[in-house]
């Protein structure tokens, strides 16, 4: 098995998987604490080539924070969003998805609750 680059991210290098899943596009899934204390489960995405569409939320992380949190509509519609987005893309050490809830209300919820969370750690104990 082929070792992880040097600049893969930290959750990459728990997982020590090298190939991503030709299914999700995703390296190792994962779980994020949301700041109510739910358990998200996330996949984690290559930050260099990760595309975004509607029907996912992507959560770009920095020392397992969120820094940036939206779709594809975000970055069209809010000038605010892009903004923010082009900061947080600088800053990312990861990138996660996670399926777009189908009301408005729960977007806005969700976006919420995992701005204020952490990646947990826990999911990745032996």
């Amino acid at each position: 098995m082929k070792s992880l680059p040097a600049s893969a991210s930290p959750i990459a290098k728990i997982c020590n998987l090298v190939s991503f899943s030709k299914h999700s596009g995703s390296i190792c899934p994962a779980s994020w604490h949301g700041g109510t204390g739910k358990d998200y489960p996330v996949d984690e995405m290559d930050l260099e080539s990760f595309t975004l569409d509607d029907a996912s939320i992507y959560l770009l992380a920095a020392d397992n924070r969120a820094v940036w949190i939206g779709g594809a509509r975000d970055l069209i519609e809010d000038n605010n969003s892009r903004s923010q987005f082009r900061q947080a893309i600088k800053l990312a050490t990861a990138a996660y998805k996670m399926p777009c809830p189908p009301r408005e209300y729960q977007r806005t919820g969700l976006i919420s609750d995992l701005l204020s969370g952490h990646l947990n750690m826990k999911t990745f104990a032996a």
